[in-house]
């Protein structure tokens, strides 16, 4: 299930589509309305650990590949050209923390007056929106959100509704600058408190950092 398209990405240039609406299930939110990959290159996919295989080791930079996939119940195929996974984009940073540190997981951006509105929060929020979390990373174990609502700022398209950090382990986090300061400090392994947003309710969510 497709749960959010990174902007820019190959899959949203392929016209691939993430979720966008939220039910409860066994008492979590969990978002769900996206497509369904079913199959690439007519390899079925049962789990998405098959799908990175694939990708991992059968495919290269440049090439075609087609998925099917289920839309509104109806098999859809899509052909999307593979690009190289980027570190970063021109909206968001990657929060890894330095050689030395620990990573997280996540692409992020500062809060801002503009994202607080479009996310009915208090116009003063600071903190980190989580715009996409890495596939099996920590932040994706510890089940923190990305967001996937298209918004546009300045001219360009970013995405929001996804968690928003403001603090780990009880320091608060003003922006991408803070988060990463803190986590270069840290090692593989620590565990850690992160204080976040959630559909403007603050929770606390524990996590593993990896290496």
């Amino acid at each position: 299930l497709v749960i959010d398209v990174m902007p820019n990405s190959p899959a949203e240039k392929s016209g691939l589509q993430g979720s966008s609406r939220q039910i409860e299930l066994e008492g979590t939110q969990t978002r769900v309305g996206g497509d369904v990959i079913v199959s690439i290159d007519d390899q079925p996919l049962n789990a998405m650990d098959d799908l990175i295989a694939y990708l991992v080791g059968k495919t290269e930079v440049g090439q075609h590949v087609n998925l099917t996939i289920l839309r509104d119940g109806k098999e859809k195929t899509l052909e999307i050209t593979l690009a190289a996974r980027p570190s970063n984009d021109e909206n968001s940073e990657s929060l890894t923390g330095s050689m030395k540190g620990a990573h997280l997981g996540i692409f992020g951006l500062d809060m801002n007056e503009a994202i607080a509105q479009t996310m009915d929060l208090p116009k003063n929020t600071q903190g980190v929106l989580v715009e996409q979390v890495e596939v099996g990373s920590p932040a994706d174990d510890a089940g923190i959100k990305g967001s996937y609502k298209p918004f546009t700022i300045e001219d360009q398209e970013i995405y929001v509704g996804g968690d928003v950090i403001t603090s780990i382990d009880n320091q608060s986090i003003t922006g991408i600058k803070d988060l990463q300061n803190i986590l270069s400090n840290m090692e593989p392994g620590d565990k850690v408190s992160l204080t976040i947003l959630r559909d403007g309710q603050q929770i606390k969510v524990p996590v593993t950092l990896g290496e």
